[in-house]
């Protein structure tokens, strides 16, 4: 399954402007149906897991820094 790129940017709820940066730096590929581009699905599924990982894990790292000096 293929998105626009304003199903893709509302589906990793970033701006569309947005969007097209990443895009252009590489983060996922996308093919040009006419002037339009496509987005596969299965790419964006794979960003946001990406992303979401290095969130809990930065978030983990935080907690355990403020354990270690009894803010937490």
């Amino acid at each position: 399954m293929e998105l626009t790129t304003i199903q893709a940017a509302a589906f990793l709820q970033v701006s569309r402007p947005h969007l097209l940066k990443m895009i252009k730096a590489g983060e996922f590929s996308c093919r040009l149906v006419g002037t339009h581009r496509r987005i596969k699905l299965n790419d964006l599924m794979g960003y946001r897991a990406k992303v979401d990982a290095a969130s809990t894990a930065a978030r983990a790292q935080i907690t355990q820094e403020a354990e270690e000096h009894g803010w937490y």
